[in-house]
């Protein structure tokens, strides 16, 4: 039996034995937390700075495994609180947090659909939009911005 088959079994028995230990809602967190994962690490500006301190092919895929976890450790611990959390019973503070939460829902919309959008028609028809979409990495900046955002909202219940 060669090594990667075995190192597959092996992580394969890990997670199950997480989910088994930790519960179904773990898995459910990680489940939604890898196409997210996915979707910021292919707008990682900074990649190939990081990938440019290893050495040799094995050492740059080593590295984008270890930033790819990384930031699936960031997007799980999100996804997890947000898989268990109520609003508060308080009118205020329930206000304030959907109001958020519509403001990153709306702005990730927007950057995201604006990728598959001609760029004149959003020039042409929403000149305010364009502008803001013109800054750079705008999609990847607007989603490490809901992600805090989302930690702090998280954090006050």
């Amino acid at each position: 039996m060669s090594v990667d088959i075995i190192v597959l079994v092996v992580l394969l028995f890990l997670i199950l034995g997480g989910i088994l230990h930790f519960g179904k809602s773990v898995g459910v967190a990680i489940i939604f937390s890898i196409p997210i994962t996915a979707f910021l690490y292919d707008r990682l500006p900074f990649l190939e700075k990081i990938t440019t301190f290893a050495k040799g092919s094995v050492g740059i895929e080593v590295v984008k495994v270890l930033v790819f976890i990384i930031l699936l450790l960031v997007v799980y611990i999100v996804v997890r609180k947000a898989v268990s959390v109520v609003f508060p019973w308080n009118p205020l503070p329930k206000v304030f947090e959907g109001s958020v939460i519509t403001i990153i829902v709306f702005g990730l919309l927007v950057t995201t659909l604006s990728t598959y959008i001609d760029p004149s028609f959003i020039t042409s028809h929403l000149p305010f939009v364009s502008k803001i979409l013109n800054i750079p990495n705008i999609l990847f900046w607007w989603m490490v911005g809901s992600m805090f955002s989302l930690i702090f909202i998280l954090n006050q219940n």
